[in-house]
C-alpha cells in the first residue's frame, strides 16, 4: 500500500461487510502515517481514499492508530481560522493557507470498539477531521477555494 493522489471519486460509507477490510487496511495506513514522503516528515492522519482508488471507503486513521469510520460533521462553530496545511497525497508541494472551523461536533463509528460515538473537537484534531472528510468528498487542499 502506498499513498496516492485521491481522485474525484467520492468514498462510499463503510458497512458491516467492509469491517474486515477496514481492520486490515488500517494497520498499513497507520504505518504509512509515520513514513516520511517528499517534504513531509509523516502524516497526522490518512484517509482510505489516499491509499486506494479501487472502492475507497469512508474512514481514516490517525498516526496513533485510532480509526474513525463514516465520520460526519454535524455542526461547526466559531469563526473559521486560516492556517498552513499540507497533505501526504501531494508530498512535494508546500503548505497552503486553508480556512477551517476551530470547533466541530462529529459523529462516527469508533474503529476500536465498533460502536457509534461522537464528540466535540477543537484545534488540530478538528482540522484533521475536516481535512480527511474533504478527501472523502473528492476535495483536497490544492483544489478547494477557501
Amino acid at each position: 500500500m502506498e499513498i496516492i493522489k485521491p481522485n474525484k471519486l467520492r468514498s462510499r460509507p463503510v458497512n458491516k461487510e467492509d469491517l474486515p477490510r477496514v481492520m486490515r487496511d488500517s494497520v498499513e495506513m497507520t504505518r504509512l502515517c509515520g513514513k516520511p514522503l517528499g517534504i513531509r516528515p509523516g502524516a497526522y492522519a490518512i484517509a482510505h481514499c489516499q491509499v486506494t482508488d479501487d472502492d475507497p471507503l469512508r474512514f481514516f486513521v490517525l498516526k496513533s492508530g485510532e480509526i474513525y469510520i463514516n465520520p460526519e460533521i454535524i455542526s461547526r462553530s466559531g469563526k473559521p481560522v486560516r492556517r498552513p496545511e499540507g497533505c501526504m497525497s501531494f508530498a512535494n508541494l508546500r503548505d497552503v493557507s486553508v480556512k477551517r472551523h476551530e470547533h466541530i461536533e462529529v459523529v462516527f463509528i469508533d474503529g476500536i470498539y465498533m460502536r457509534h460515538d461522537g464528540g466535540t473537537f477543537h484545534g488540530l484534531i478538528a482540522r484533521i477531521f475536516q481535512h480527511e472528510i474533504d478527501h472523502f468528498d473528492g476535495k483536497n487542499i490544492y483544489n478547494i477555494s477557501n
